[in-house]
């Protein structure tokens, strides 16, 4: 399913807490899913949450702390 066929869903959003490049990018996606006239409710970190409302998200919001993951090498 394409993002323009969803209309008049409750739709729960959330980006990876890898920095916050996942979030910044997501706002054009969310801004067209609630023009669809979708209830969009974004879930994220405390930072992730300072960016979305930075830009004017209206929605509800729920706090959600990452999983912290850690990797081997250099990356």
């Amino acid at each position: 399913m394409r993002p323009s066929e969803l209309q008049h869903k409750r739709i729960l959003f959330a980006c990876f807490d890898w920095g916050l490049g996942h979030v910044a990018r997501s706002i054009s996606l969310i801004r067209q899913l609630e023009e669809q006239g979708n209830n969009v409710l974004f879930a994220g970190s405390k930072e992730q949450i300072s960016v979305i409302r930075s830009y004017g998200f209206q929605g509800k919001i729920v706090d959600l702390e990452g999983a912290n993951l850690r990797f081997k090498g250099d990356g």
